[in-house]
């Protein structure tokens, strides 16, 4: 069975990735730097919600989660929505990342 809470935490703190990076690579594009403040303020909010992760997980496998999700994700929206191109060996890297996030959740094969 899978740890929803940390795959979900996980996903939370990615949320804010998601919506921070693409951003970030418009302002770098060329959008006027003032623009910054937007995904600074959204970032914030990352303690915030780590700390409640922090609860039900420690830390160490907490931010493995989230590192995972988060580049998953923003790649997927890369490669979807911003047409960007990785190799056939960093396609095969992003699927062991799905494998990494599906042993650090389950647990089934653990010792109680």
């Amino acid at each position: 069975m899978l740890n929803w809470r940390t795959l979900g935490f996980g996903l939370g703190l990615s949320i804010v990735d998601i919506i921070m990076m693409p951003f970030v690579k418009e302002i770098a594009g060329g959008w006027p730097f003032y623009w910054m403040i937007v995904p600074m303020l959204i970032y914030a909010m990352d303690p915030i919600i780590f700390f409640f992760a922090l609860k039900g997980e420690g830390m160490a496998l907490m931010n493995l989660v989230w590192n995972l999700t988060s580049n998953v994700v923003v790649t997927l929206i890369g490669l979807l929505f911003l047409k960007e191109v990785v190799s056939p060996t960093k396609a095969f890297g992003i699927a062991l990342s799905f494998l990494a996030l599906f042993f650090m959740t389950y647990e089934g094969l653990e010792q109680k």
